[in-house]
């Protein structure tokens, strides 16, 4: 499942993955609520990491950030559609 476009992956069972990747492009500078992240994409960003600051759990307030790494669930078909959409950037250093 790991694409260049993620930079790491957890497969679990019965189809449900959690992927830590770069946010597409479309939902930067949103917060999660603005975004409609699960309503969009069927996915749920679970935390970030933003350059320089601890890990976060997210919530409907947390804001995304160009530079950010998130930390996303949900169906392993689902991640793989939302972090190859179009907008996509990858990290630094990550793989093609």
């Amino acid at each position: 499942m790991v694409s260049g476009r993620m930079l790491d992956y957890i497969e679990m069972e019965d189809g449900f993955s959690i992927v830590k990747m770069r946010p597409p492009r479309e939902i930067r500078g949103f917060t999660i609520a603005k975004s409609r992240i699960r309503e969009r994409f069927g996915v749920r960003i679970i935390g970030v990491k933003a350059p320089n600051q601890p890990f976060e759990y997210a919530t409907e307030d947390t804001l995304i950030g160009a530079d950010d790494t998130i930390i996303v669930s949900g169906d392993t078909e689902l991640l793989e559609e939302f972090a190859n959409r179009q907008g996509w950037i990858p990290a630094v250093g990550s793989a093609r």
